[in-house]
């Protein structure tokens, strides 16, 4: 009699730790949104490649002052306060800036206030404008008009500052960043705070897939998180909540696949506190491949 094993054999593939949602990118998109040549696949406006600009760009806070949820920064909502000076006088009118000028009514002293560098200014910028190159908003005032000037010093010295004595600008008009002597006349634009931020990331390794969704998700499907005062999402910015808060995610299996469990910064059911950057690894396997293989088994009298 012939003696026939029947083996299950489970089939896994390992593939690597993918980052599905990665910290904000360095670089915002520009605001072009219009192909002009006839090969558009490879223009800016067609690709708009960079982070995405959050929707409301800029918060108006009533106090005389703007808040650009891209970056954290917060400005002086009068573009034209200080006038045209010198860089130096310029340094100075930023370091006296007092609440009760300007239309200030934000209680902070003078020294809280300070020049944006060249690369805080050149974030203000919406290239996808012809004219007064800043994003369409009612916030700001006394932006420099046609024929104005259009030019804002920053607090960025050009390299050679110490012998030839120029300072980088930025031109609102064309949308430029250049070089000038220090004893010209521009004008000045006061910030305060950090573009500092923490995030939230999701990583999906294991051979199977999925889709991980967060509680405070109402029109998005991914869970893409930055925090600066207050956390918001990707591609939602109008969903606000408070850094510090606890957040519930949920892991769905494709049909083909198995959720098996979460790791890193989240508790075993998803949680996780947003207090500082975390990671947060969900676990998905293709659900198991059986395979028959039919093994002769040597019987105990040798017959096969």
């Amino acid at each position: 009699m012939k003696i026939y094993t029947l083996l299950l054999m489970i089939v896994l593939s390992v593939t690597a730790v993918t980052n599905l949602f990665a910290a904000p990118a360095d670089v915002p998109m520009t605001g072009q949104a219009t192909s002009f040549s006839s090969d558009s696949d490879f223009e800016d406006g067609d690709l708009q490649r960079g982070f995405p600009l959050p929707s409301p760009r800029f918060v108006a806070n009533g106090n005389g002052t703007v808040t650009d949820n891209l970056t954290g920064l917060i400005w002086l909502r009068d573009a034209g306060c200080a006038g045209l000076n010198n860089w130096q006088e310029t340094l100075s009118w930023v370091d006296s800036l007092d609440s009760g000028v300007c239309g200030l009514t934000d209680d902070y002293s003078p020294g809280e206030w300070r020049l944006p560098n060249i690369l805080e200014l050149w974030s203000l910028m919406d290239f996808g404008t012809d004219t007064t190159a800043l994003p369409a908003t009612p916030h700001f005032i006394n932006v420099p008009s046609s024929g104005g000037n259009y030019d804002y010093w920053s607090s960025s010295p050009y390299p050679t500052y110490p012998d030839e004595g120029q300072v980088y600008k930025a031109n609102f008009e064309h949308g430029i960043i250049a070089r000038q002597g220090e004893a010209s006349s521009n004008n000045g634009w006061a910030v305060r705070g950090e573009n500092t931020y923490y995030s939230l990331d999701i990583s999906m390794p294991g051979s199977g897939s999925g889709t991980v969704t967060g509680a405070y998700t109402s029109t998005s499907d991914d869970v893409g998180i930055y925090c600066r005062d207050d956390c918001r999402f990707f591609f939602d910015a109008d969903s606000v909540f408070d850094a510090g808060s606890n957040l519930s995610l949920t892991a769905t299996a494709d049909d083909d696949s198995r959720f098996r469990t979460w790791l890193g910064d989240c508790d075993s059911a998803g949680n996780v506190t947003l207090d500082a950057s975390k990671v947060c690894t969900a676990m998905f396997t293709k659900k198991s491949a059986i395979l028959m293989m039919v093994v002769p088994a040597i019987s105990g009298n040798g017959d096969r």
